[in-house]
């Protein structure tokens, strides 16, 4: 949909022909209505108005072509002054060179009479206004039935829609090229319809149904056939300039998307938008993530990072220049008018006036949560940023600060997602690593690169290393097969015995002596694919041989039947101590796990570290600390010594859980309990193959040997295994290692979890290991202990 001037240049009348052919509904340019008006003027006799109702009254005596419709374009240019003369009824002189206005021919959306302002902007568009509605309804914006069809609503059907459709001008500024937005609002006084032979009656569902379907053309011309409807007139037209709403409106759209700081073409377009707002064609914009967690700063990588200061590429660099980090803790926005003129500068701020920024304003971008980036606008003039900047700014901010948290979290998604694909779940502590290394294999994938996520160390952490292990677990699950085994191969043996008593098969003896072979076996020991082999025994023959007892013989159904009302009805074989076995594990390793997780939140208020644990038969777990994993914050060796009082302090607390639900197990087990006290950092690097941390290097191999060797470790010169039931065992090699659990272990007796007792133990050589003590203490499980829960900071408050 375009507007066209017809009265500069003249000659445009075969273009007028031209379009009042093309378009369905005929159309009359007349300026009869308007005429009628000023004749109206004349017989009410205003004093005012009279005058100049008169002097056109005078007038139009020689121009009575004016009365009839025109046709030719020359009418108009034979009586401009006259026309500019009747217009005054809609512009008063006064206002003609403030308004951009024009009386348009009906239908046609050609110009007969326009001011300077509207003559000015058809010169800088090129002799035509284009619709503009590129997140508006293309449809409707492209239906050029739709203004004469809502003209006929509203001068046949009484419903003015006209001024309500959403319509917008695009048209640049003839100075600077930047973007201007006009809306248009429509006066259809002087314009009538006529012939109007064949109007149908509407009901109030089918103008509803009209108005919901404005971009449905067919429908329109259904009930609006154009042989029905002749236009006549002109209808006046005001342009609104709507500018700055317009942008604000376009860039909630352009922010709201999701990726709005990730595409170039999307940051492209808030540029240019800014720049229209600010009417300042040559701004320079930049924008950042201020992501803090955990007291630092994440970079985010190239996709997020379009600061203005280019030469620098992490918000931490930034946040130390005077500028920004005035921004970052007062979140208050910031202007220089000259940065040529401050003294003195900083290695960013010539950067800036390199680049040919002197004009800078440096905005926070808040959200509920708090800072989430940082906008820069910045311009070659000084002082063409100002306090009135912000004044514009101040709606659209809020809407930069909800898309910076988006673009975070589209961000933060396509890394976790890169994350649990190489590594599954992460630690806490360590996911600031995973996430930093996460968005630089994420650049390179997008990039087009061939790449792997880089390594993951962490160096110079200390290890503390601890298990609650089931005493003699090996023994009881080998005890519950046999049992079970041995349950079910006697069912079958009754089966067989009370079949014989009816058939004398040779093959139910054969069956009843390798079942007794078999039941000899187990009652001596079980031995490595005992299991198997007797499961496959009687799933391939004993049960086969009973389907066909029960065929053959109906009275051995009952007998049978007792034998499979034994069995379990998942597995299909007698489960029953297994199942004990099984369940008691399972909520021994959850009861422990609770109170380890539990405590883990406390230990991690000392000194945030990486923690892991796994569970078999029993619970063990690792934990690492040390400035590596946590840089931003100062590791001493005080909160080492807290960590270890830690460790001691929850193996007491995982022992008394253990003895208080032994009694509710099905099966009653035992735990022992073993703490390695290793006093040398090591370094652990993460292992995409397993997905886990792992010690680091050959001269690091020995923590993970001592690991593996100490549970099953026994007492130099005896057969008694260091780890019991009831009893703590803390392995070291050198005495001034060990120095330190005195102290804990006499606080832990003093408050009841631990007997006075020590014992000081060497263990014996064993490959690889040499040279092993301990010290092992004795547990209270059952007697009341105080809590020791805010103890920790007052043991080491001098420490």
């Amino acid at each position: 949909m375009a507007i066209s001037p017809t009265h500069k240049p003249i000659g445009r009348q075969n273009k007028l022909t031209q379009r009042l052919q093309q378009l369905p509904f005929q159309a009359r340019l007349s300026l009869a209505p308007l005429i009628a008006y000023w004749q109206s003027a004349l017989e009410q006799g205003n004093e005012i108005d009279g005058l100049l109702a008169l002097r056109v009254a005078e007038q139009l005596q020689a121009a009575p072509e004016l009365f009839r419709p025109i046709e030719e374009a020359s009418v108009l240019e034979a009586h401009r002054e006259l026309i500019e003369l009747l217009m005054t009824a809609l512009l008063p002189p006064a206002l003609r060179h403030q308004r951009i206005s024009a009386a348009i021919s009906p239908n046609q959306f050609e110009t007969i009479y326009a001011t300077p302002g509207f003559d000015e902007l058809m010169a800088t568009n090129e002799g035509e206004l284009h619709l503009y509605a590129p997140h508006r309804n293309s449809a409707l914006m492209q239906n050029k039935l739709l203004w004469p069809c809502s003209f006929i609503l509203d001068k046949c059907y009484g419903v003015n829609i006209i001024n309500e459709i959403s319509l917008i001008f695009r048209i640049p500024d003839k100075h600077t090229q930047l973007d201007r937005f006009f809306k248009p609002s429509l006066n259809t006084r002087f314009s009538k319809i006529c012939n109007c032979t064949g109007q149908r009656e509407l009901s109030a569902a089918q103008i509803q149904l009209l108005l919901n379907e404005l971009d449905n053309e067919a429908l329109w011309l259904k009930h609006f056939s154009p042989g029905n409807f002749e236009f006549e007139g002109f209808v006046w037209m005001d342009l609104i300039e709507v500018t700055e709403a317009e942008i604000r409106s376009q860039l909630k759209y352009e922010l709201l998307h999701r990726k709005a700081f990730l595409s170039d073409s999307c940051r492209t377009h808030i540029r240019n938008k800014i720049r229209s707002l600010l009417r300042l064609p040559d701004l320079k914009l930049g924008f950042f993530p201020v992501s803090v967690e955990a007291h630092t700063l994440h970079h985010y990588g190239k996709h997020l990072w379009n600061s203005l200061a280019s030469f620098s590429s992490h918000p931490h660099d930034l946040m130390q220049e005077p500028l920004y980090r005035e921004v970052f803790e007062q979140k208050k926005m910031v202007i220089v008018d000259d940065l040529g003129r401050r003294s003195p500068r900083t290695e960013l701020e010539n950067a800036m006036l390199k680049r040919g920024i002197r004009n800078l304003l440096i905005a926070p971008l808040v959200n509920e949560q708090g800072l989430v980036g940082m906008l820069e606008l910045g311009t070659g003039r000084p002082g063409q940023l100002s306090a009135v900047s912000t004044i514009q700014l101040r709606e659209v901010l809020p809407l930069f600060a909800v898309a910076m948290e988006r673009s975070l979290l589209e961000r933060e998604h396509q890394v976790q997602a890169l994350i649990k694909e190489k590594c599954t779940a992460i630690h806490p502590t360590v996911a600031w690593r995973f996430r930093q290394a996460g968005l630089r294999l994420l650049e390179k994938l997008e990039s087009g690169q061939q790449a792997e996520l880089e390594p993951i160390v962490f160096r110079q952490v200390y290890p503390l290393y601890g298990n609650t292990d089931v005493r003699n677990s090996s023994e009881a699950r080998n005890t519950a097969i046999q049992s079970d085994l041995i349950q079910q191969l006697s069912l079958a043996q009754q089966v067989i015995h009370y079949a014989r008593i009816d058939c004398h098969l040779p093959l139910l003896k054969e069956l009843d002596q390798r079942i007794r072979a078999f039941k000899i076996k187990l009652e001596t020991g079980i031995s490595s694919g005992d299991e198997a082999l007797m499961l496959e025994f009687i799933h391939r023959e004993i049960e086969p041989a009973f389907e066909q007892l029960q065929q053959q013989y109906p009275q051995l159904e009952p007998i049978v039947n007792m034998y499979h009302s034994a069995l379990d009805d998942e597995l299909g074989i007698v489960y029953k101590r297994r199942k004990d076995y099984e369940q008691s594990i399972a909520l021994l390793n959850e009861s422990l796990a609770a109170v380890l997780e539990q405590e883990q939140v406390l230990a991690q208020q000392i000194f945030p570290h990486y923690f892991t644990k796994l569970q078999t038969d029993g619970i063990e777990y690792n934990m690492y600390v040390g400035d590596s994993l946590v840089p931003w914050q100062q590791f001493e060796l005080r909160h080492l010594r807290m960590l270890r009082f830690w460790q001691l302090a929850v193996t007491c607390k995982l022992a008394r859980m253990a003895a208080q639900i032994r009694p509710q197990l099905p099966m009653p087990l035992q735990v022992a309990q073993l703490i390695l006290l290793y006093p040398t950092p090591l370094t652990i690097r993460f292992r995409t193959d397993d997905k886990q941390f792992d010690v680091d290097g050959a001269y690091n191999l020995r923590y993970e040997i001592l690991k593996k060797r100490i549970d099953k470790a026994r007492i130099a010169g005896s057969r008694e295994r260091l780890t019991q039931p009831g009893k703590i065992a803390i392995v070291y090699t050198q005495e001034k290692d060990i120095e330190e659990y005195h102290s804990y272990i006499s606080h832990l007796t003093s408050k009841g979890y631990l007997q006075p007792a020590i014992e000081r133990l060497e263990l014996e050589s064993q490959a690889g290991v040499k040279g092993l003590k301990a010290l092992r203490v004795s547990l209270n499980l059952y007697t009341h202990a105080e809590e020791i829960t805010n103890d920790y900071q007052q043991i080491f408050a001098e420490g």
